[in-house]
């Protein structure tokens, strides 16, 4: 049975689906604030929402919620920023630091990768596996996808 992957890969189907997700959540905002403007009530918005085949999920909290804002005095259809810890981006800058130490010495274990860029393992090995697209191979970090270069030097090698 093959092995699963601890990182999810990364497609563009997902990426897709969130921006439909995200476009979806902002057209029901703008029909409640629509509805807000014309003055009718939330149980109305509500129900004027699940006549329709698109919205007919939203939930009766969600539209109260919205209702209240937007009956505040709310303008904004998109979500507000939210505190606590930021993402961490992963620079170029950090990236090349990575392959920089991994070319010089491919026996390292992602401990010492992170430690040498002061990174935490976990992005270590993020950069390594998802980034950087490289395996672990006997001890060595090597280029998932080797090129016509690199197949020759490693069969020169192995020799």
């Amino acid at each position: 049975m093959a092995e699963k992957s601890r990182f999810k890969a990364l497609n563009p189907e997902s990426a897709s689906l969130k921006k439909k997700k995200f476009t979806e959540k902002v057209e029901q905002r703008a029909v409640i604030k629509f509805c807000v403007d014309i003055g009718k009530t939330p149980t109305e918005t509500h129900k004027f929402l699940k006549q329709s085949e698109k919205h007919s999920k939203v939930s009766r909290s969600l539209v109260f919620k919205w209702h209240k804002r937007f009956g505040d005095g709310r303008d904004n259809l998109e979500d507000d920023e939210r505190e606590g810890r930021p993402s961490f981006s992963k620079s170029d800058a950090i990236k090349d630091e990575v392959l920089n130490v991994i070319n010089s010495d491919r026996r390292l274990t992602v401990s010492e990768v992170a430690d040498k860029c002061d990174i935490s393992k976990t992005t270590a090995h993020h950069i390594l596996a998802n980034d950087l697209n490289m395996n672990r191979v006997c001890a060595r970090w090597v280029p998932r996808l080797l090129t016509a270069e690199h197949l020759t030097k490693r069969m020169e090698l192995s020799n």
